[in-house]
């Protein structure tokens, strides 16, 4: 888990405003609400993603699950968490895990698992997607295959930022106020 005596405590100037429209939405974890600057673990943004679900759907997670017929994962389905938001996470498809039984709930996630994960959490949701065609990057070779489409279609639907300029930096580190900036951006 990220050391709390490294990162900024608070949001950069630029993002003030978002994070607090984030957190005024309920989509921000109470646990998250501080070093922002941290590299965002893998619980943490699951946690998000429901939250996310949660005020996009207007439905407690559990009924989101039931109206769109998904069947809840139970507890045991990893062997190193029985957290409800990972156990969710993994009955929509938003993630898979890390192998073996898995979660990895302390695992920082690197962008192009963020776009994964986020790709994922568009289509369990139905928002509209605007398929437009996404500027050229320098890094998209950096990238791991099975991320490529995913960082096109959030680079597409302007979901994530890019990490500077021609650059999306996928093996980077995505950070809990990026997550909370793009959680919020999505609707």
């Amino acid at each position: 888990m990220s050391n709390p005596g490294l990162y900024d405590v608070f949001p950069s100037d630029m993002n003030v405003a978002t994070v607090a429209r984030a957190i005024g939405k309920g989509i921000v974890p109470t646990g998250i609400q501080t070093n922002y600057t941290a590299p965002i673990t893998r619980l943490e943004f699951a946690q998000m993603a429901v939250l996310f679900i949660e005020y996009f759907s207007g439905q407690s997670i559990d009924a989101f699950m039931l109206a769109n017929t998904i069947t809840p994962r139970a507890a045991g389905s990893f062997r190193d968490t029985n957290d409800p938001a990972a156990l969710a996470a993994l009955a929509l498809g938003i993630t898979n895990g890390t192998g073996s039984s898995h979660f990895s709930p302390d695992l920082e996630i690197t962008r192009e698992q963020a776009a994964t994960m986020l790709q994922r959490l568009w289509t369990v949701t139905g928002l509209p997607i605007a398929n437009n065609v996404p500027s050229e990057i320098d890094d998209l070779d950096d990238a791991s295959a099975w991320a490529v489409e995913s960082i096109n279609f959030i680079r597409g639907n302007a979901i994530m930022a890019d990490a500077a300029e021609g650059s999306f930096n996928p093996l980077g580190s995505f950070t809990r106020e990026q997550a909370v900036v793009t959680f919020d951006r999505i609707w």
